[in-house]
């Protein structure tokens, strides 16, 4: 395998600055950038030790990503490491540009987050997860695309409220009944375009999969779906759904277990719930266009708990009445992840007003390291708050839940390449089993004006969607 001889240059001092142990915790980008360079010829062997510190930008950067304990196999990851990336660079691998790249702008202007974005089109954190996943396969992680450095793309993700296929409530039975299960009858062609054109499309699955199992005792409503029903989330181009609810172990453990294998079967994924802790706490990665995005989803949302907590013996939803675990969970979470976002099933049902809880937690969560905040189970759409840089989407209400008349809509995420981000909000009516598409009509610039007046209020929807954030507009 070739080998230039700039690349073999880079690893022994990375390799050097770790058996040494003498590495500082966070890149000294700033004596860097100090520096007198000349950008006219490679590193060789006889530069001076003040210039070769230059490479310890990049050591310094992944030394977090692996376990290190001071043995010499720590020496070989990161060997191996470097040695994936450069056999993965470039259209038919074995390109050094990319890290030859990273190691002149350092020189010139020290590290930053979005250097190996800039150069491989991949971020460390994607670079890494690729790595891991070739040495064993990673069962929380999809790959959607990778980046391409000539071309950044923007990803879009989508995120609606409640859903329910249940047979013994009311919109199945509508569609299948009185639509002839054709869903455009019931959900607007306009949403099923919409959904299926994001790069990830998620939804709250507010009812239990199965042909079996029994209802919960001593709970007013419990929702169950025929198996063959999940087809609907394929055409409505769905990838993920959220399980840290209080009516997905409606029916009992074995159709608990049978929602989760039947989304498996459609290839629909989900997070929140599981047959143990383990399994309910673990996010979902994506990798999209060069970014490693994160979903967890957790739950607070009954007054009187029926649905069993997930613990290391039993199955059930990944609670959070008491936010420590899923503090650590985030921040667990942020730490392998370039964007991370939190599903949280909590508030006060058909109201607006916001619990105390869901603006004091809310707030940890992002100090913790959430990106944005997605809200459900109110069955009514709740205000948008912007704090600390961060959206929080208190509730997106019901998008396809019963028949009642409820405000509606959903949630558009926009990420350009440096994860600047960009939000819509696309409203509808739910109404008669049915969803109506609002966006530029009356109805929807009413919609639009009540979300934006609910607490705390910080936002203002232009009439496309596009949501400005107060505390930017200040700015």
């Amino acid at each position: 395998m070739k080998r230039l001889f700039v690349f073999s240059i880079l690893i022994f001092l990375i390799l050097t600055a770790c058996a040494q142990g003498n590495l500082p915790e966070t890149a000294s980008s700033e004596a860097v950038s100090q520096e007198s360079i000349e950008e006219s010829s490679a590193p060789t062997d006889t530069e001076s030790s003040e210039e070769s510190g230059i490479y310890l930008d990049i050591a310094t950067e992944l030394l977090p990503l692996f376990d290190s304990n001071g043995d010499a196999e720590y020496e070989d990851k990161i060997n191996d490491f470097l040695n994936f990336v450069y056999e993965n660079s470039g259209d038919e691998g074995f390109d050094i540009t990319p890290l030859y790249n990273i190691y002149l702008e350092i020189k010139r202007s020290g590290y930053y987050d979005g250097i190996w974005e800039k150069h491989t089109g991949n971020s460390l954190h994607v670079w890494r997860s690729l790595y891991l996943n070739e040495k064993s396969a990673i069962d929380n992680m999809r790959i959607i695309s990778l980046g391409d450095t000539e071309n950044a793309k923007e990803t879009t993700i989508t995120f609606g409220g409640d859903v329910c296929f249940g047979d013994n409530y009311a919109t199945m039975p509508y569609l299948i009944n009185r639509k002839d299960g054709i869903l455009s009858k019931c959900i607007a062609q306009e949403w099923i375009d919409f959904m299926n054109d994001a790069d990830i499309a998620t939804l709250n699955n507010e009812f239990a999969i199965s042909s079996r199992g029994e209802p919960m005792k001593h709970k007013a409503y419990t929702y169950l779906a025929k198996p063959e029903h999940t087809k609907y989330y394929n055409e409505m181009g769905i990838d993920f759904v959220t399980l840290a609810n209080n009516h997905v172990y409606d029916f009992g453990e074995d159709a608990f277990f049978d929602t989760m294998s039947t989304l498996d079967e459609y290839g629909i994924d989900y997070a929140g719930a599981g047959k143990n802790a383990s399994d309910a706490q673990k996010p979902i990665y994506y990798i999209v266009n060069g970014r490693k995005i994160a979903f967890i989803s957790a739950t607070r949302a009954e007054k009187n708990i029926l649905t069993p907590e997930a613990t290391e013996e039993q199955s059930g939803v990944f609670r959070c009445y008491e936010p420590e675990r899923l503090l650590e969970v985030i921040e667990e979470t942020k730490r392998e992840s370039d964007f991370v976002i939190l599903f949280v099933h909590w508030g006060t049902e058909n109201s607006d007003k916001l619990e105390r809880v869901q603006k004091s937690t809310s707030h940890q969560y992002v100090d913790a390291g959430a990106d944005l905040i997605i809200g459900t189970h109110a069955h009514q759409l709740q205000g948008i708050e912007y704090y600390n840089g961060k959206a929080i989407f208190y509730n997106l209400g019901n998008f396809w839940f019963n028949a009642k008349n409820i405000e509606t809509g959903q949630v558009k995420l926009v990420l350009d390449g440096d994860l600047n981000t960009e939000y819509y909000f696309i409203p509808a009516m739910q109404s008669g089993c049915k969803v109506s598409y609002e966006l530029g009509t009356a109805r929807g610039r009413e919609i639009l004006d009540h979300i934006s007046s609910y607490e705390p209020g910080d936002a203002v929807i232009e009439d496309d969607g596009h949501i400005i954030f107060k505390a930017t507009e200040e700015e």
